[in-house]
Formats: structure tokens, sequence, C-alpha cells
């Protein structure tokens, strides 16, 4: 059997827009900042597992540096000024159109704009996002 993937199925959508124009070798990584349980071991050997409630992804977007997604998201995360409250969090979609698999959360914001950089060719502008319990399903292609 021969599957096939192709980048252009791979949304990601965040505060209504969608983000276009990515980095040459990778859209976007999640990374969760936790592990889903904390483990506790007693000197007998029994052991717990405590779900962790407060889940948190590190979403990383990598766009070029022509892309117009870089405008749109200078744009919310202005929205974060001082004294504006949580005027920056919106809801993030990352969804394969190849398959079944998103992550989507209503809470997101992001955390760390790009570092910048020119040279003789366009180069990256990674952008990090914090989610916050994120609902995520991996269902490949």
């Amino acid at each position: 059997m021969v599957k096939e993937y192709d980048p252009e199925m791979i949304d990601v959508i965040f505060s209504g827009f969608p983000l276009s124009g990515f980095a040459e070798d990778s859209i976007v990584e999640v990374e969760y900042e936790s592990d889903r349980f904390q483990i506790v071991a007693g000197v007998d050997g029994d052991v717990s597992r405590s779900r962790i409630v407060a889940r948190i992804a590190k979403v990383t977007v990598h766009l070029m540096n022509t892309s117009r997604s870089n405008a749109d998201l200078t744009l919310v995360m202005a929205l974060g000024s001082p004294g504006s409250g949580t005027a920056d969090v919106a809801p993030l979609l990352i969804r394969d159109r190849n398959g079944a698999s998103l992550m989507a959360t209503d809470t997101c914001w992001i955390h760390k704009e790009p570092n910048v950089s020119h040279g003789a060719k366009a180069g990256p502008r990674d952008w990090v996002f914090m989610a916050v319990k994120p609902t995520f399903v991996e269902a490949g292609v």
C-alpha cells in the first residue's frame, strides 16, 4: 500500500488567520511541556500516578521572512500590550487534511516572537506559542 503526504494539506489557523508562507523544511512543531502523569514510587514498590491536569504545549510555527502571516501575528501579538488583559489570547487549530490528525485549543498566545536575521537569501521566522489544554489527535495519513 502506498500513502501520500502533501504539505499543502497542513492548516495552521491562529486567531482566525490562516497562516501561510512556511519555512523551507518545517511547518509546525508541537511539544508538551510536561508528561501526562506524575509518578510516585513508595519504598515498598507501590506505584501511584497522578494525572497532570494543567496540560500546556509549546507550539513553534516556522514561517519564511517573506510570509504575510508575520504581519498578522505581529498584529495579534500587539493586542497583548500591558494593561490589555488577555486580548491576545486566541484559538489555535493545526489540522492535517492528509489524514485525521489535529491539535486544537481555545486558549493560546504568542509566547516569543521570532529572532530576526537577514542574509543573502530568505530565511525563517520561528514563532513560539503556548497552548493550554489542547485537544490532540494523532491519526496518521
